[in-house]
């Protein structure tokens, strides 16, 4: 008995040690879980109600639910008066937000003046590309309230095991003052529970108000400082006070982006405010205050106000004191709870049951929370977007195939794209973003060039341009076709445009440029090309869904936490098909009318550089045709037997050759400049154009939406209105600026180079000449006259003063005339005719003013006259020869005249440019007459050593078709004869039109036969007879062809039996003696006959005697007997035709006019 004593006693003392034990520490066991409920509570809204509905079924981790209400109570309170944010003096006390959710209302750790809640928007809405934050709204998810009254249901259900643990120690306690408070002495713990369950739902309430406060006063915020931006106003200059200013002292900031949004907005009502106190005057639409005033009312009632209306300014008053009261009662629950422990029966199993039921509740809390399902989480918020209503305008106006042809285009930066796209089509989730690694995109034409049909539009094509920063190398991808499930790879190199922000992209795109993935580290990694592929896709995706979609709102989903949804709750609602997969979407983005007006105008700038770079190209051409002839006339580097020297004519004629070119080359090079300042109007009219169009397209259907009567969508169509008015201004001025570089680069380069050939001609004389120093001056000086006439030209062009806007007038018909005689070896040109004039010339004083005005070309013409016979005054007292010197000025005088006569037609012919449809039509014979293929063939008319000319197909279809031959022809060298032979595409009318428009053709050779051949007879005939009832010396040609077979150099006359070829030449004399004729001909065979009669009188055959007239082209002389001339006055016949002999007559040139035996020596100079 003793011994079951002793037992039974050490039994209870065993049991009475435990259960004091557990007495004794039963105030610090509950905390064991704070940390996890307090993180859980936080969590709820990202990870699921469970997590925090199960929170109070233990006493283990209630403080950690006070933790947390206590600190999402103190981080929602915000008191406008005051300034006060609970969250920063709860940063200031050293509190943080525990879980995933609670810290969004607490202050950022990064960024330590604003809340976590606004730098998760920021980065959202830069990662996303959203822009238009005006156009931004947030919401509630559907689903949240009930998603609000499940943790409610479920909290009550649960919580009841709570109490479970103290029904042993109620029941068996020994102190009535338990069951005297509360009936049946379950008081505390169910103070406990239920403070538990109102802390932990209260705080969820709280939360949702706070981060959805917060994300739009952020959005408000935003919103209003770059509508501010946008006009021009400096809202961080504006709202600093005024005295600190003054003061000079160091300013505190009250609108930055950095501090928290409630504090500028409060700010920003402040300034407001006392700005309409102080202000008596009426206002202004425009000035500060009212302009930020018009955009703060309409962001907040767009914002704050319509939160306001779903949640009543009094809810969050009353859920504040709600989670006190929540915290008290758990608090006093709490401590009530540790009493019934403490107190109950010594030897009692209730704190041991306690303990042990405890523990399990905390148990089955750890695995529920491990369950975590997915059915339980929230449904997150709902940012709206409205979207653009048009598609953003491709970014390139060249076509893919102009791309190709030229290898570079510009790119645009992925920010600048996919913030246009974004705007269109809502956000493009999941984002791209790889370190180190920048892409630019390229959207542009698919097609080779402009569709046939304007009813057609073009499908778009999207290129990307990836960048390694690490090792600076790109390579430029895209799809080729929708049945390509793979990129072409292309090398590309990526060129920054200097003093500027444009970077362009050189690649060839074609065969030959397409290299391997595995040439570049990134294009070799399957991972990152298969995220690329998807980006790629869910762009072509979501802008071909837009073009058919009538919805202009974009929604999508995000987590409390601002985080992406699981793949259940994905947004983009309306753009399900972004979820497509890689090689999964066809590469066709239809374009868009206001596409096409923005590809035509590239269009028409490439017309404009080529045209340009054409007409530089004829100028060379010409100024090389030009110097060569000079060259040929006056030798410069002349050879002298020994113990010769040069004279002062031989010198001086040498030089007027150069100034001749510096005439040349000035007036082409200002020809070009104005013709280029003209074209540069147009091209500023058609671009204005084309912004109008392209405005007009993009924004006047919008204008009629209902959202647009909004302030805040006005705003936003206006930003992004002047945003593309500005791209497209800054892309037009970079493209004129870099023209204007260009081709004062170019012509530099040509002056240089021609500078260059002078003063080699200069420096390899055989003789000193101080003159030679003055040109190469001239030379150096030049580009500045050039520069300077110019623009004189230029701001002339709307009246007669400018050469592009002249026409050929009354005072250049004797030029006309001088041209259509010009020949060095007698051309036609008279000689004592020329001296006489010339010599009045001297004499006479020109009304300068009256004559510019009349025709600024014959002005010129004479003040370069001026200019030379001032520097003939220098050798009129030094050189003894007269004569010699009097042929040299006639020389001179013919030579000035021929000049400005081509220039003449050269201004005609840069005349007919200044017009418009040339840079915008569609096709114009203008643009086919300035090719490249066609300035050499027009090249080829011009060379004055080609008196006989032979016009093909293709010749003809060289300088654009018939019409633009017979514009060459009537601007190009005078010819004899005309070859046609070889074209089938002249018609009879075609050639007798060329026949009265040519100057001086005096035979026409042609397939056709019968009234056609006719046709054109009669008309050279007609021709003839009017040069002979002026009194001109000219020559007809019958049957004959133009050839240069067995013979090398120029085209020249074969006369061969065939239907009787002949030349018939009709002459003047001004004295009756015997003349000389000069003919430079060929006898191929020594059997050929040629029979010449004067007058129908045959003439003895002194000529083709020699036996190198049998080889090659000679100059020989026919007499022409004095006995068989018609008197002065009358008109001489001479016939030149072939006897029935086998062989070939090679004729190159009858001289003209006659020289008198006695002046035969004049003819060979």
């Amino acid at each position: 008995m003793t011994m079951c004593l002793q037992i039974m006693d050490s039994s209870s003392s065993f049991s009475g040690i435990i259960t004091g034990g557990i007495q004794d520490i039963s105030a610090l066991l509950p905390l064991l879980g704070t940390e996890q409920c307090e993180k859980h509570v936080g969590s709820a809204l990202d990870r699921g109600f469970l997590y925090s509905s199960v929170t109070p079924i233990s006493i283990f981790g209630s403080i950690g639910i006070v933790r947390a209400a206590f600190n999402i109570l103190i981080a929602s309170i915000d008191i406008r008066r005051y300034r006060f944010l609970g969250a920063q003096k709860l940063s200031d006390g050293g509190f943080n937000a525990s879980g995933v959710v609670a810290p969004m209302i607490a202050l950022d750790p990064r960024y330590p003046k604003r809340f976590l809640a606004e730098s998760r928007l920021e980065t959202m809405l830069t990662d996303e590309h959203i822009e238009k934050v005006e156009d931004l709204t947030v919401s509630w998810a559907k689903g949240t309230a009930w998603w609000n009254f499940l943790p409610v249901v479920l909290a009550l259900f649960v919580s009841v095991a709570g109490i479970l643990p103290y029904v042993s120690i109620i029941h068996g306690s020994r102190h009535n003052t338990i069951r005297s408070l509360f009936p049946f002495g379950f008081g505390f713990p169910v103070l406990r529970v239920v403070g538990s369950i109102l802390c932990m739902n209260v705080a969820q309430f709280l939360i949702q108000i706070r981060i959805m406060v917060l994300l739009k006063t952020r959005l408000l915020f935003v919103a209003i400082d770059r509508l501010a931006r946008e006009a021009d106003i400096d809202l961080e200059f504006e709202l600093n006070p005024k005295t600190r200013r003054k003061n000079g002292k160091a300013r505190k900031s009250m609108w930055s982006s950095e501090l928290a949004s409630e504090k500028c907005i409060w700010t920003l009502e402040k300034w407001l405010a006392a700005e309409t106190q102080t202000v008596a005057a009426p206002k202004k639409a425009n000035d500060i205050p009212t302009v930020i005033n018009n955009i703060y009312i309409s962001q907040r009632k767009r914002q704050l106000d319509a939160l306001h209306k779903t949640i009543p300014r009094w809810i969050k008053p009353i859920l504040c004191f709600g989670l006190v009261a929540g915290i008290f009662l758990t608090v006093a629950g709490y401590i009530g709870c540790f009493y019934l422990i403490q107190h109950s029966s010594d030897n009692s199993t209730g704190p041991l049951l306690w303990l042990i039921l405890e523990a399990l509740l905390s148990i089955i809390r750890i695995l529920v929370w491990s369950v975590s399902p997915s059915w339980d989480v929230s449904k997150g918020i709902v940012f709206e977007l409205q979207l653009a209503s048009h598609a953003p305008l491709i970014t390139c106006n060249k076509y893919e195939h102009d791309i190709a042809d030229d290898g570079v285009a510009p790119v645009t930066r992925a920010n600048t794209f996919l913030e246009e796209v974004v705007a269109y089509t809502g956000p493009l989730l999941p984002l791209f973003d790889v370190d180190n690694v920048a892409l630019y995109y390229i959207l542009t034409a698919k097609a080779k060039g402009p569709p046939q049909s304007v009813d057609t539009l073009p499908h778009g094509k999207l290129y990307i341009v990836i960048s390694d920063f690490r090792e600076g190398t790109s390579r430029i991808l895209c799809k080729q076709d929708s049945a390509q499930s793979t990129f072409s790879v292309y090398l590309s190199t990526l060129e920054p445009v200097p003093e500027s922000t444009v970077i362009n992209v050189r690649a060839k795109l074609s065969k030959e440029g397409i290299t391997e993935p595995k040439t570049h580290f990134l294009t070799a990694d399957a991972s990152f090309m298969e995220k690329l592929m998807v980006h790629y896709n869910k762009i072509l995706s979501a802008l071909q869904k837009q073009r058919s979609n009538l919805e202009r709102g974009a929604v999508f989903s995000k987590t409390w936490a601002l985080q992406q949804l699981g793949e259940e709750g994905r947004g983009l609602e309306n753009n399900a098909a972004l979820n497509s997969g890689p090689g999964s979407v066809e590469n066709r983005i239809l374009l868009t009318n206001e596409d096409m007006a923005y590809l035509r105008q590239g269009q028409i700038e490439r017309r404009w550089r080529e045209m340009y770079s054409h007409l530089e190209e004829w100028v060379e051409l010409y100024i090389d045709l030009y110097t060569k002839e000079l060259l040929e006339d006056v030798p410069v580097d002349l050879v002298f037997k020994e113990k010769e020297s040069v004279n002062i004519v031989q010198k001086y004629e040498a030089n007027e050759v150069e100034y001749l070119l510096i005439e040349c080359r000035t007036f082409l090079e200002q020809l070009l400049l104005s013709t280029a300042a003209k074209w540069n109007e147009f091209m500023e009219m058609d671009f204005q154009n084309m912004v109008d169009v392209v405005i007009q397209g993009m924004f006047s259907d919008a204008v009629s939406l209902k959202e647009l009567s909004e302030s805040s969508r006005r705003y936003s169509e206006e930003i992004r209105k002047n945003k593309l008015e500005s791209r497209l201004a800054d892309e037009w001025h970079g493209l004129l600026e870099k023209e204007t570089r260009s081709r004062r680069q170019n012509m530099r380069s040509r002056l240089m180079a021609q500078a260059d050939s002078t003063e080699q001609r200069i420096q390899g004389r055989k003789y000193n000449d101080p003159t030679g120093e003055t040109i190469m001056k001239t030379w150096r000086s030049l580009e500045d006259e050039i520069n300077s006439g110019s623009s004189s030209q230029s701001a002339a062009s709307s009246d007669a003063g400018s050469p592009e806007s002249q026409g050929r007038s009354s005072d250049s018909s004797a030029n006309s005339d001088a041209k259509s005689q010009s020949n060095v070896r007698g051309s036609g040109y008279s000689l004592s005719s020329s001296t006489s004039k010339h010599s009045q010339d001297d004499e006479a004083v020109v009304d300068e003013s009256n004559h510019a005005q009349k025709n600024p070309l014959a002005a010129r013409q004479d003040a370069f006259i001026k200019k030379m016979q001032t520097r003939f005054l220098e050798i009129d007292g030094e050189n003894k020869n007269k004569s010699e010197l009097q042929l040299m000025k006639a020389r001179c005088y013919q030579r000035i005249d021929r000049l400005f006569s081509r220039m003449e037609d050269q201004m005609t012919e840069f005349k007919e440019l200044l017009n418009n449809d040339i840079l915008t039509a569609d096709s114009h014979e203008l643009v086919e007459y300035w090719r490249i293929e066609s300035l050499r063939e027009r090249r080829r008319l011009l060379d004055r050593t080609q008196k006989c000319l032979v016009i093909s197909d293709a010749s003809i279809q060289a300088v654009g078709g018939k019409q633009n031959m017979a514009r060459a022809l009537m601007r190009s060298q005078e010819y004899s004869f005309l070859d046609a032979n070889e074209s089938t595409l002249f018609t009879a009318k075609d050639l007798v039109a060329i026949v009265k428009c040519l100057k001086s053709v005096a035979g026409v050779a042609s397939s056709l036969r019968g009234e056609a051949l006719k046709e054109i007879l009669e008309a050279l005939k007609t021709k003839i007879h009017s040069a002979l009832a002026a009194k001109k010396d000219v020559c007809l040609y019958g049957n004959a062809i133009v050839t240069d077979y067995y013979r090398k150099g120029y085209p020249y006359l074969l006369l061969k039996k065939h239907r009787g070829p002949s030349c018939i030449v009709y002459f003047h004399i001004h004295k009756k003696c015997d003349h000389n004729l000069t003919l430079r001909h060929c006898m191929t065979t020594s059997n050929v006959k040629v029979a010449i009669s004067l007058n129908k009188h045959p003439l003895e055959r002194t000529w083709g005697r020699s036996q190198a007239v049998k080889f090659n082209f000679v100059s020989e002389d026919v007499r022409l007997p004095e006995a068989y001339l018609m008197d002065v006055g009358q008109t001489n016949i001479l016939t030149i035709a072939m006897e029935d002999s086998r062989g070939g007559y090679w004729l190159s040139d009858v001289f003209l006019p006659v020289q008198p035996t006695f002046s035969s020596t004049i003819a060979t100079l």
